[in-house]
């Protein structure tokens, strides 16, 4: 006689396992038959116990997408997942894994977002909470810092999501207040993205190419209207960020006189106000201090260094032929000291270095060049500088007096000597 463990395992783990790999049902075998055949079984506590506890590998391999597309296995996911949902060890269960896993299966699979938010409530409903301190925070932070440059809609919109529960969870509310905030996030959630697309510079949850079109979105959506003074805060906030051409400036102010319009004429409800300040507060805000270049603005500054060393290398080549035709003319040395020594200290060694180059076998550079090379080796050394703290000379001296003046240099330098007025230093 088989045990309750090897029944569930014969019936049930093994065929999914199959179809879950890919290949076809035993023959004559067909889930929801089982499930009637074991229907009485079904409202048995103890041996639903065991079968949620046989059903684990199952269980993860459909939250994590690890399954095959085939028809047979579409046919067994949903009768799975109600097992799945009424399993009230379900958050523990994931609580052994990434979130960022199951991220990673929503993005891939179709409804993902939906069923993402579906099993977050659900775990939240149950022991998962405590297991929100293991997510990757600095990971989704990262990403979402990126987004602008280097991330997509859905999978931006998904890490929104996860960043609201972070912050939600990292407040002092008490856990019943936390999922009311939670059951706000979800409920109002298509009118979040509109806000939160702004925030993290990058279009999430819609297919929209500009931010304009969010802004004319929110205000042709009549249910967004009582929440306009949040998404108004938004668009103001990184206007000057997303808006920058004349263009793109003249569209921002025809369509932000719409939401103007609408402040006038709807009625404000603070019922998200709570929410948004939790999600898009001083810590979210911080977190977004951060922005990287696109691929458009790191090739621009490529171009432009390339540019500037290019016109670098060839002022210094034209310069420096200049200082060696004057010396090849027998210019007057001090004449061309001066204007080498005018330069900053690396640029006169740059163009001296050249110079010895081409001036090799030149009697008069050879004349000049190690009392010049020295020069530009001074320019290079710190001055010390002098500080005065008043004059104390006597009457009719003639020398120079030292007494009021302070030296500054490094303390490991012990040439230097820090001499005080004694009228300051009578200690």
């Amino acid at each position: 006689m088989k045990t309750i463990e090897e029944e569930i395992d014969e019936y049930f783990v093994r065929p999914l396992m199959k179809i879950f790999d890919g290949g076809e049902a035993p023959e004559g075998w067909n889930i929801r038959k089982k499930a009637e055949q074991y229907n009485r079984s079904f409202h048995d506590q103890v041996w639903m116990i065991k079968f949620h506890h046989r059903m684990k590998p199952i269980y993860w391999r459909l939250l994590s997408g690890d399954y095959s597309e085939s028809i047979d296995c579409s046919d067994v996911l949903y009768p799975v997942s109600l097992w799945m949902y009424a399993y009230d060890e379900l958050g523990k269960l994931v609580g052994e894994h990434n979130i960022m896993d199951l991220l990673n299966s929503a993005y891939y699979r179709v409804g993902g977002l939906y069923n993402f938010f579906h099993l977050l409530r659900c775990i939240m409903d149950q022991s998962y909470r405590p297991y929100i301190k293991q997510w990757p925070e600095n990971a989704i932070d990262k990403e979402l810092e990126k987004l602008e440059v280097s991330g997509d809609s859905v999978r931006g919109e998904m890490l929104c999501v996860l960043s609201a529960y972070l912050m939600i969870e990292h407040t002092d509310l008490s856990e019943k207040h936390k999922d009311f905030l939670e059951e706000q996030l979800e409920q109002n959630w298509d009118y979040l993205t509109n806000v939160y697309s702004f925030m993290v510079r990058r279009i999430v949850g819609s297919h929209f190419k500009g931010f304009v079109q969010i802004i004319n979105n929110v205000a042709v959506a009549q249910s967004f209207h009582p929440y306009v003074h949040i998404f108004r805060k938004a668009v103001l906030m990184r206007k000057d960020e997303l808006f920058v051409t004349p263009k793109s400036k003249e569209k921002l102010a025809r369509h932000m006189a719409k939401l103007e319009d609408i402040l006038k004429t709807t009625s404000q409800r603070e019922d998200l106000d709570e929410l948004c300040n939790i999600i898009f507060g001083s810590d979210f805000e911080e977190m977004m201090k951060t922005r990287y270049m696109s691929y458009d603005e790191l090739d621009e500054q490529r171009r432009e260094l390339q540019d500037s060393v290019g016109k670098l290398s060839s002022e210094m080549e034209k310069v420096t032929k200049k200082f060696a035709e004057a010396v090849e003319s027998r210019v007057p040395v001090d004449l061309i000291e001066t204007q080498l020594l005018r330069l900053d200290p690396s640029t006169a060694s740059a163009i001296f270095g050249n110079l010895s180059l081409l001036l090799a076998k030149d009697p008069a550079w050879a004349k000049i060049q190690p009392e010049l090379s020295e020069k530009i080796m001074q320019k290079f050394m710190p001055q010390t500088p002098v500080v005065n703290c008043g004059t104390y000379y006597g009457e009719g001296a003639m020398h120079e007096d030292h007494r009021s003046q302070v030296y500054l240099a490094p303390e490991s330098n012990a040439s230097n000597k820090m001499m005080l007025d004694s009228k300051t230093n009578r200690q």
